[in-house]
């Protein structure tokens, strides 16, 4: 008991620890929901919600909601919570992902958490609150708006970078296809011998790719940026003048230093999400894009013996505990189970954005944190496969020549001056005798030269 402080509402009293930053409504979630396995809600989030506080308390201010006081004491804890690393600011909040619709929860802790340390600040105990979770740290607010405006803005910096990732690996993977563009090799459709291609074709290709995904994420940082600040419950005017509705974009578009801009039906975006479900699909078409590429980068290295060999990938770590001087593609391995957590998170917010009811998206918390884990999981992935893998590639060039020498890709290139039946002829008679095509078709040519040349 000595270690444990009272607190007391509208419901019922319970016991905090007495060091504990944050409060009732708090302390209620961890007592309601199951939190031994339950991931964290994410950090990237919580610091944006912090920052969202903050600016909230600028615009109040400005309007007299809160006194000048109150407004920096707020900003003098939020800029001390933000300055901590990791671990010492997760530590002041402690619920997890499963909670109730809405945000709520999240919404409530950061308050809390906030109104405790200005407390502090202020020489007061934790839970005696001079300046209020709900009062001056809600105030022009409800969790209806903050939670999924502090979603995008948590979404819109990781779509920058990510952007700035995609951009950085398309770079490379252009830099690869210049750099060997006179190197002829077999292209293959069906897996099958098909015609002569470059070095440059496959790779800018690749390049071309995930240049139109990157129109995509741009496409999807614009998406977001109508901001739900200032539409509190449901959407309406309740608790909020229209003059700090504009303010407060204009606010956050400064912080930002980008233009955000409101909403044109504050309802529409209380009680919808699919905004946030059309960034979550750009993602999955990403993910689409890196697991074909994925694939092929496999298949073009695999090695030694049972190969194709056609490509070198950096090597990165030993590939079996069973079997000795084993080399695997692991980074492409790694980027490949990435892109399936995406395709399957998208699965549950395409879910969660149709079950929405009414006046509010009562979801939005899943669609939040697997959004951004999605996010955070390709701005990372795309980082490590840029550098520990593209970066790394080189071409086998001993191996290419001796495929496409022997391969069947020819066959077309010949098929005009011979006709399609007699390539396919020496194609088979070449599969049988296990003989150079390419060697057959010149000696056939040689003779339909030397035939039309006689008539002369």
């Amino acid at each position: 008991m000595a270690h444990r402080r009272k607190e007391k509402d509208w419901l019922w009293e319970m016991k905090i620890s007495k060091d504990a930053p944050w409060g009732l409504y708090t302390q209620r979630v961890l007592w309601v929901y199951p939190q031994e396995w339950v991931p964290l809600v994410p950090e990237i989030l919580l610091r944006h919600y912090i920052q969202a506080k903050a600016v909230y308390a600028a615009v109040n201010a400005r309007f007299r909601k809160i006194d000048q006081e109150t407004k920096r004491t707020i900003h003098e804890v939020a800029k001390e919570l933000l300055k901590q690393d990791s671990a010492s600011f997760m530590s002041n909040f402690p619920i997890g992902q499963i909670q109730s619709g809405g945000g709520t929860s999240t919404n409530m802790m950061v308050n809390e958490v906030l109104a405790n340390l200005a407390s502090a600040k202020l020489g007061k105990k934790f839970g005696k609150y001079p300046i209020h979770p709900n009062d001056h740290l809600n105030a022009s607010q409800s969790s209806n708006d903050t939670f999924p405006g502090v979603t995008k803005l948590a979404s819109y910096t990781l779509l920058v970078r990510l952007e700035k990732e995609l951009m950085k690996l398309i770079k490379l993977f252009k830099k690869k296809s210049l750099a060997r563009k006179q190197i002829k090799k077999v292209g293959r459709t069906h897996l099958q011998d098909a015609v002569i291609i470059s070095f440059w074709d496959e790779f800018a290709g690749y390049a071309r790719t995930l240049e139109k995904n990157l129109k995509y994420i741009k496409q999807a940082q614009t998406d977001i940026k109508e901001l739900n600040f200032g539409g509190t419950a449901t959407g309406s005017l309740q608790n909020i003048r229209p003059a700090i509705r504009k303010e407060l974009i204009k606010e956050f578009s400064k912080v930002y230093k980008t233009k955000f801009i409101q909403p044109k039906n504050y309802f529409e975006q209380n009680s919808s999400s699919q905004n946030l479900a059309r960034v979550s699909q750009s993602l999955v078409l990403l993910s689409d894009s890196f697991i074909k590429i994925g694939n092929d980068l496999r298949l073009l290295s695999s090695w030694p013996l049972a190969w194709f060999g056609e490509i070198i990938l950096p090597t990165v770590q030993a590939g079996s505990s069973i079997m000795p001087g084993k080399v695997n593609p692991s980074v492409v391995e790694a980027l490949t189970m990435i892109c399936a957590k995406v395709l399957w998170n998208d699965q549950m917010i395409q879910t969660l954005t149709r079950q929405a009811q009414l006046e509010l998206q009562q979801f939005m918390p899943g669609i939040s944190f697997w959004l951004i884990e999605s996010l955070e999981l390709l701005v990372s992935g795309v980082e490590m496969f840029g550098s520990k893998c593209v970066a790394g590639i080189k071409p086998n060039k001993k191996r290419i020549s001796e495929l496409l020498e022997w391969s069947f890709a020819y066959a077309t290139d010949y098929s005009e001056q011979l006709g399609y039946e007699k390539v396919s002829e020496l194609v088979k008679i070449a599969l049988k005798k296990k003989v150079n095509l390419r060697e057959l078709l010149e000696a056939e040519l040689s003779k339909k030269w030397r035939k039309s040349k006689s008539k002369k």
